[in-house]
Protein backbone atom coordinates (compact mmCIF):
# COMPACT_ATOMS: atom_id res chain seq x y z
CA UNK A 1 0.00 0.00 0.00
CA UNK A 2 1.36 3.56 -1.04
CA UNK A 3 1.92 6.31 1.49
CA UNK A 4 -0.86 8.90 1.40
CA UNK A 5 0.94 12.26 0.90
CA UNK A 6 -0.08 14.85 2.46
CA UNK A 7 0.47 18.18 0.69
CA UNK A 8 0.81 21.57 2.82
CA UNK A 9 0.36 25.21 1.80
CA UNK A 10 0.11 27.58 4.54
CA UNK A 11 0.17 26.89 8.39
CA UNK A 12 -3.59 25.75 8.73
CA UNK A 13 -2.70 22.52 6.58
CA UNK A 14 0.01 22.10 9.59
CA UNK A 15 -2.31 22.41 12.36
CA UNK A 16 -4.65 20.08 10.69
CA UNK A 17 -2.53 17.30 10.19
CA UNK A 18 -0.33 17.43 13.46
CA UNK A 19 -1.71 14.61 16.26
CA UNK A 20 0.42 13.93 19.30
CA UNK A 21 1.04 10.72 17.26
CA UNK A 22 2.71 12.05 14.73
CA UNK A 23 3.95 15.17 15.63
CA UNK A 24 7.78 13.98 15.87
CA UNK A 25 7.67 12.55 12.98
CA UNK A 26 6.06 16.02 10.97
CA UNK A 27 8.01 18.37 13.10
CA UNK A 28 11.57 16.18 11.97
CA UNK A 29 9.76 16.30 8.10
CA UNK A 30 8.84 19.54 8.49
CA UNK A 31 12.13 21.16 9.84
CA UNK A 32 14.38 19.08 7.22
CA UNK A 33 12.54 20.52 4.49
CA UNK A 34 13.12 24.11 5.66
CA UNK A 35 16.69 23.07 5.87
CA UNK A 36 16.75 22.01 1.81
CA UNK A 37 14.92 25.51 1.09
CA UNK A 38 17.71 27.13 3.28
CA UNK A 39 20.24 25.56 0.97
CA UNK A 40 18.57 25.93 -1.90
CA UNK A 41 18.10 29.76 -1.44
CA UNK A 42 21.51 30.16 -0.58
CA UNK A 43 22.80 28.19 -3.31
CA UNK A 44 20.31 30.85 -6.00
CA UNK A 45 21.91 33.46 -4.02
CA UNK A 46 25.67 32.58 -4.86
CA UNK A 47 24.56 32.04 -9.04
CA UNK A 48 21.94 35.38 -9.04
CA UNK A 49 22.77 37.38 -6.19
CA UNK A 50 19.85 37.72 -4.40
CA UNK A 51 17.39 35.46 -1.94
CA UNK A 52 14.78 34.22 -4.48
CA UNK A 53 11.40 34.52 -3.24
CA UNK A 54 8.08 33.04 -3.91
CA UNK A 55 10.19 29.89 -4.57
CA UNK A 56 8.44 27.47 -2.39
CA UNK A 57 4.72 26.83 -2.95
CA UNK A 58 4.20 23.74 -0.72
CA UNK A 59 5.17 20.71 1.27
CA UNK A 60 4.78 17.42 0.65
CA UNK A 61 4.70 14.89 3.87
CA UNK A 62 4.87 11.36 3.71
CA UNK A 63 4.78 9.26 6.84
CA UNK A 64 7.18 6.85 5.78
CA UNK A 65 8.12 5.85 8.94
CA UNK A 66 11.20 7.82 8.85
CA UNK A 67 12.23 11.00 10.01
CA UNK A 68 13.17 13.40 7.21
CA UNK A 69 12.77 14.51 4.03
CA UNK A 70 13.56 11.88 1.42
CA UNK A 71 12.22 13.49 -1.98
CA UNK A 72 11.60 17.22 -3.22
CA UNK A 73 10.18 18.43 -6.62
CA UNK A 74 12.18 21.16 -8.39
CA UNK A 75 10.65 22.46 -11.52
CA UNK A 76 8.32 19.72 -11.75
CA UNK A 77 11.03 17.28 -11.72
CA UNK A 78 11.66 14.79 -8.40
CA UNK A 79 15.24 15.03 -6.62
CA UNK A 80 15.60 11.40 -4.71
CA UNK A 81 17.48 12.93 -1.37
CA UNK A 82 19.31 10.75 1.15
CA UNK A 83 17.38 9.88 4.52
CA UNK A 84 19.53 8.67 7.36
Amino acid sequence: MKNKIHRLKDLNDVVNLITTENAEFLIADLIDSFNVALSLKEKIKKETGEYPVDFLSHIDIVFDGKKGCNKITLNGKEVELIKE
